[in-house]
């Protein structure tokens, strides 16, 4: 999660009490915030989530314009309701995991309506809008280990979720 967002009142510290990773966005500084924060998730005795967002969080008009030159300037395929993922976190995530301990990805793809878009405001205001998700599972042992590999492998999922998308 964005590094700022520890500092919102309730929601940024109740994450900050669950051990939710908070990243400047810097490879520079996230690396070791990576290495330090998975080694200590692994060594739970429970179970654990790792959540990544890989696309972001938010599709906006400026960002997709932005992912959309982002895909042209590298020649990737365009897509028409995701952003292009950024790989280096996934990536390296993947390569540091250990099969016996975390065995699944889930690939959770969540569309809104655009009627009502689920903001803030229109959280508090009551207004309601409605979501489509779709998931898929995939077994971590199968998913490449190497940057090149995993990188591949992700970028592949909006392209196949980019033909079935029904989403506005």
């Amino acid at each position: 999660v964005k590094k700022v967002i520890q500092y919102v009142p309730v929601i940024g510290w109740a994450w900050c009490f669950s051990d939710t990773l908070f990243l400047a966005r810097d490879w520079a500084k996230d690396q070791a915030v990576l290495d330090e924060r998975l080694s200590a998730l692994l060594d739970y005795p429970d179970p654990v989530w790792i959540l990544l967002f890989p696309e972001g969080t938010r599709f906006t008009k400026d960002k997709y314009l932005a992912s959309k030159k982002f895909a042209e300037s590298r020649n990737l395929p365009v897509l028409k309701h995701h952003l292009v993922p950024r790989t280096k976190g996934f990536s390296y995530t993947i390569s540091n995991l250990d099969p016996a301990k975390i065995t699944w990805v889930y690939d959770v793809t969540l569309g809104c309506d655009t009627a009502t878009p689920p903001t803030l405001t229109n959280v508090l205001m009551g207004r309601s809008t409605s979501a489509h998700m779709y998931i898929r599972r995939f077994k971590l042992a199968d998913i490449p280990k190497d940057d090149e590999g995993s990188s591949q492998w992700l970028s592949n999922f909006p392209v196949v979720w980019n033909r079935v998308s029904h989403f506005a």
